[in-house]
């Protein structure tokens, strides 16, 4: 069995976490996310910083940065605010993005995401203000054309429905 961090709903935390397992948020982190393996963001879970993970599944709210090695998941109940660096991006019906997308080969975060210490403090309770925009950048020509297999059951049992 997989090792998991969990982060359950009444839980808030602020600053850095480093972890080689699948981490699950269902809570509020605020800071850098660091992992090898897959995040999930539970819809009650909130992320508010720079991430930097293998796979990610988000049926919550994430603001700031973040990298996937593999691919970005977003769902209906989800809203994202900043910046994805992934390979594979799959936005279902309901997502809400306002963010700018790269699915480029080289992929990383130039800094750390910057914001106003009150911006986004309370939790996002509408989702009516989100506005959906792409920039997607065009992947180069040497690109990988194989699919991206997920190692985690849920994004594999995403990608197949």
């Amino acid at each position: 069995m997989k090792d998991k961090t969990i982060i359950q709903k009444n839980t808030k935390i602020e600053g850095e976490i480093y972890s080689n397992e699948e981490i699950i948020v269902k809570g509020f982190i605020k800071g850098l996310i660091e992992s090898d393996n897959d995040l999930q963001i539970y819809n009650s879970g909130k992320i508010k910083g720079d991430v930097k993970i293998q796979n990610c599944y988000s049926n919550g709210i994430f603001v700031g940065n973040i990298e996937t090695e593999g691919q970005f998941i977003t769902d209906k109940d989800s809203m994202t605010i900043g910046n994805i660096f992934t390979k594979s991006l799959k936005v279902n019906n309901g997502a809400k993005l306002k963010c700018n997308i790269s699915m480029d080969e080289e992929l990383h975060i130039e800094s750390p995401f910057v914001y106003e210490e009150d911006e986004y403090e309370t939790p996002i309770d509408t989702q009516e203000d989100a506005v959906t925009t792409m920039d997607i950048s065009p992947l180069p020509e040497t690109a990988n054309e194989t699919p991206l297999e997920p190692t985690h059951p849920v994004l594999a049992e995403s990608q197949n429905t």
